[in-house]
């Protein structure tokens, strides 16, 4: 038998929206986990394992074994012009991808992520593990077994934004990609604002 010592408790208002405009003059895009444009593994591709994974009809947790990417693509309103831009910042819960959801141990399954943006490089990394304990708090709430990642904040620099704004004008295409030949092909799993531990979407902020 599995018991708990704790209680988790979600408290949420409404979603957050899917394009936010601020005072400042900067915009805040969003996408769910799930709502990617275009996917590939060399392995298995996991959007939920069990029925509660779904959250309301929307798919917050997405994960791929192996190799391969996630794309997510953002459409830029006629008021913007990329090529004005003075910021850009991704901001993501990802972990590794690793089968089933293991118990957080010293056992870690590590993976190298590039992040590109229309196909320009502005990040890369090696996330540690795919942990899963009570820290993955909104995972365990909607039967994803407490899987969790860290939150990921990335920023293009001014010659990588205007290479972005050069490759397309009017859309973002935001992709997570691990490489075939990384040291470590870990797989990839991206959470949104109702799984892993961090109530956050996949998010872009336009300035």
């Amino acid at each position: 038998e599995v018991a708990y010592n704790f209680m988790i408790i979600e408290v949420r208002e409404e979603a957050a929206p899917a394009v936010e405009r601020r005072a400042d003059g900067s915009v805040i895009l969003r996408k769910l986990a799930g709502d990617c444009e275009a996917s590939g593994w060399t392995g298995e591709v996991e959007r939920r394992e069990v029925p509660a994974g779904e959250v309301e009809g929307e798919t917050h947790f997405i994960g791929g074994m192996g190799a391969g990417s996630f794309t997510y693509r953002f459409a830029v309103s006629e008021g913007m012009d990329l090529a004005a831009l003075r910021s850009l910042k991704l901001l993501l819960e990802a972990s590794s991808k690793r089968e089933g959801a293991p118990q957080t141990s010293e056992d870690k399954w590590p993976s190298d992520i590039t992040i590109s943006v229309n196909g320009v490089a502005v990040d890369a990394r090696t996330l540690p593990d795919q942990p899963a304990d009570a820290r993955g708090a909104l995972s365990h709430l909607h039967g994803l077994w407490g899987r969790y990642g860290e939150l990921v904040s990335a920023e293009a620099s001014r010659e990588k934004l205007a290479e972005i704004a050069q490759a397309n004008g009017r859309e973002l295409f935001v992709t997570v990609s691990v490489a075939d030949d990384a040291s470590h092909v870990g797989g990839l799993s991206i959470y949104s604002s109702r799984a892993g531990r961090y109530p956050a979407d996949v998010t872009l902020v336009l300035a």
